[in-house]
């Protein structure tokens, strides 16, 4: 169970096969007990299985559904969230000394060490965990209830959320897991497709954005940051002091940014481009890594962000090179 950071609806999210009906498949409405002893109500959940299916955690992901919670914890009252950010489980993880299971479900709560066995390499940074039981895996009592259990890790005494379980094979005793803040991600698209929620309309120049900031120096053939929203070309490079270029974007209308395009062509390339993104949500808030993008070709080439509007987006481009850029589009 979680609060939705955008307006703090109390949701619950599960791998969809627990919630499914034996018979039909369909996902059906659920009562749940919470960690307090409190029962609750859920709504009809939302299943993800609409979802792209690029990479391994996307097809992972088709077995996500999230339910909103309509009796047992009113709005405003849940104060968890899903997990870090992507950064920050990347400077959490160099600190974890171990993890463990956590299942709340009645026949088989505690806790259980595990260690890692896996973990993926995608698009996504590696969104998709196994990991091994310490020891031998307690037996049916455990396993009933082990799909959407978290796994947590304890640093400096405080417990992280790390992933959620989707399954385990019999066989081998693996649980397979999805990271928290790849969950995270789907709960932001299913939010901007809800009924009725304002949504950032696409068209074939992208989601409107406006460009609040520039730190760049110009050079021969630079027609200005502005063109960057149409088809121009943007030639930069650092100021006196510094290594990177920068841009801040703001997208205000509400929905989902899945991608940044930067397009680049013969007569406007400089070939191979490093960069860095980092978002807040408005100009009030602290600014928040949130991956590197490499692109080595002169072209048109899409990097998943995966965030909802409203957003503010900052770019920074290595710039030890100059940096030529025909265009930005956000999908």
């Amino acid at each position: 169970m979680f609060g939705a950071p955008q307006d703090g609806q109390s949701w619950i999210v599960t791998p969809a096969h627990v919630v499914a009906s034996p018979e039909t498949g369909a996902l059906e409405p659920f009562y749940f007990v919470d960690g307090l002893g409190v029962s609750g109500e859920c709504a009809k959940p939302i299943p993800c299985s609409d979802n792209p299916k690029d990479t391994l955690a996307d097809k992972e992901g088709q077995d996500l559904a999230f339910a909103r919670v309509v009796i047992g914890r009113p709005d405003g009252e849940c104060k968890s969230r899903l997990g870090l950010s992507s950064m920050g489980y990347q400077a959490a993880m160099l600190k974890a000394q171990g993890f463990l299971i956590v299942s709340m479900f009645q026949t088989s709560a505690g806790g259980l060490p595990l260690t890692l066995a896996r973990h993926s390499v995608d698009s996504f940074g590696g969104a998709v965990i196994d990991f091994k039981p310490v020891g031998t895996l307690p037996g049916g009592a455990f396993r009933k209830g082990i799909s959407g259990s978290p796994v947590v890790t304890e640093i400096h005494g405080q417990i992280i959320p790390v992933a959620m379980v989707l399954r385990i094979n019999p066989d081998t005793g693996v649980l397979r897991t999805l990271r928290f803040d790849y969950i995270k991600e789907q709960f932001n698209r299913i939010k901007a497709k809800e009924e009725g929620s304002p949504i950032a309309q696409t068209t074939s120049e992208g989601i409107p954005y406006r460009i609040e900031y520039t730190s760049y120096a110009p050079i021969d053939g630079d027609l200005g940051a502005s063109t960057l929203q149409q088809t121009g070309c943007w030639g930069a490079m650092a100021n006196e002091g510094k290594k990177t270029v920068e841009l801040i974007l703001s997208v205000n209308k509400p929905g989902m940014i899945d991608s940044i395009e930067i397009q680049q062509s013969e007569t406007c390339g400089s070939g191979p481009l490093h960069f860095w993104l980092d978002q807040r949500v408005n100009d009030k808030g602290n600014w928040e890594y949130v991956r590197a993008y490499e692109q080595k070709e002169k072209t048109n080439s899409s990097h998943r962000i995966g965030l909802a509007a409203p957003r503010q987006l900052r770019i920074r481009f290595d710039a030890r090179n100059p940096v030529f850029i025909q265009g930005i589009r956000l999908h």
